[in-house]
């Protein structure tokens, strides 16, 4: 069963989303959209997909909504997958089973494209199809992923494309890859049309942030202040000395203590650790990396310091928070 038009074309492109627990809908729809607009605006059917999943059973999204499967991964066989795509979202090490890392494998020999969509990145990776390459995921999971997979090039872009690996880091930008796609297939023309029935102002690069930048984030706009800000996030693991940020920043430190004290009611110190413990809060949702492995990728000399930092801040210790967030 496809959800395209049924009108006959020798060049339609199968492209198959792989269906993971908790999902990313909005990626998903972004993509499939775009395909069902393509073969309207062409006048033709152009590409048809299907949706598969582990078994026949519906697959809920991660906002709790469920998309009954075409099929499973045991009754497609290699040489019927153009492209796919793996759609993952939450937790995609609970969802990587042997099976599903067994299929991506197999069909991976045969497929044109190799794709994935929000932290489905990481399924991939898991099936050694990253190794030597550049891919991203969800700003999100990055710092879970580089820790897991320093063998991949992963990158902030809003979605790339290495030879024929193309992976997005989920949400809106899911359309983007789709609409670099189209183009590739069938033209700037089609890809501008496809852009326009979405009412989207413009095809976005894949150098386009993932992320507002910091000063609108914050709603800072103090060079200086923002300059020690960045350095601050660049070295999460081997933090920095208020004398180092300073330095570096051309500033002293009574300086930079005022500046973070007018603009966020908090000394230096106290924001740098803040952020160290944001991080390590990723990484405990994101992997199921040792306690003591994320302390040292947060930098705390000790788990007693960091269990206790962490209580600090979070109310419960590291691995309360694990379970919690899991749902355990």
């Amino acid at each position: 069963m496809t959800h395209a038009p049924d009108q006959p074309s020798a060049a339609v492109q199968n492209i198959i989303f792989l269906l993971l627990p908790e999902y990313s809908m909005i990626a998903l729809m972004s993509a499939i959209e775009a395909l069902r607009i393509s073969n309207r605006v062409h006048g033709q059917q152009l590409y048809q997909w299907q949706l598969i999943s582990e078994t026949n059973e519906p697959v809920a999204a991660s906002n709790g909504m469920p998309l009954v499967p075409d099929s499973s991964i045991h009754e497609i066989k290699a040489e019927q997958v153009d492209r796919f795509f793996v759609c993952a979202s939450y937790h995609p090490d609970s969802t990587c089973s042997p099976a599903v890392i067994n299929w991506l494998k197999t069909v991976s020999r045969k497929a044109g494209i190799i794709g994935a969509m929000c932290t489905g990145s990481y399924l991939l990776a898991r099936a050694g199809l990253l190794n030597g390459h550049r891919a991203t995921i969800h700003w999100e999971a990055i710092p879970a992923f580089i820790e897991e997979f320093p063998q991949v090039q992963i990158t902030e872009e809003i979605f790339e494309v290495d030879g024929r690996l193309c992976t997005c880091a989920g949400g809106t930008s899911s359309l983007d890859l789709f609409l670099y796609l189209i183009q590739q297939d069938y033209g700037k023309e089609l890809a501008l049309g496809v852009c326009d029935q979405f009412i989207n102002h413009r095809i976005r690069e894949p150098s386009d942030r993932q992320r507002l930048q910091l000063s609108q984030r914050l709603s800072l706009y103090n060079p200086k202040l923002i300059k020690v800000i960045t350095l601050m996030e660049q070295s999460l693991d081997d933090p920095l000395t208020p004398t180092e940020l300073a330095d570096r920043c051309y500033i002293s430190v009574r300086q930079m203590e005022r500046l973070f004290k007018a603009h966020l009611h908090q000394s230096p110190n106290a924001y740098y650790l803040q952020l160290r413990l944001d991080r390590a809060r990723q990484l405990l949702q994101q992997s199921d990396m040792a306690l003591i492995s994320v302390a040292t990728a947060c930098g705390f000399n000790s788990l007693a310091h960091f269990s206790r930092s962490y209580k600090n801040h979070f109310l419960c210790s590291p691995s309360q928070d694990r379970l919690i967030q899991s749902g355990k």
